[in-house]
């Protein structure tokens, strides 16, 4: 990502605050899934974390898409 970036031409602050949110999103996210379901969704994670991965990209992409084309 950071090698992307770069030559995408961001704006050094701008990648820096993305990065932060991005981190501190997906701690959060994780935090609560914890809390609210526990020990079985630490195990969804750990074995499917590549399709959980995935799934956050697309809403995310999903995210950006929505925001670019209806505000």
């Amino acid at each position: 990502m950071t090698i992307a970036s770069g030559a995408a031409h961001f704006d050094l602050f701008t990648f820096v605050w993305a990065s932060i949110v991005t981190r501190g999103a997906r701690f959060f996210v994780v935090s609560a899934l914890l809390w609210k379901y526990g020990e079985p969704i630490r195990a969804f994670i750990e074995q499917r974390l590549t399709l959980v991965t995935c799934v956050f990209l697309i809403v995310l992409v999903g995210g950006f898409v929505v925001v670019r084309y209806l505000f």
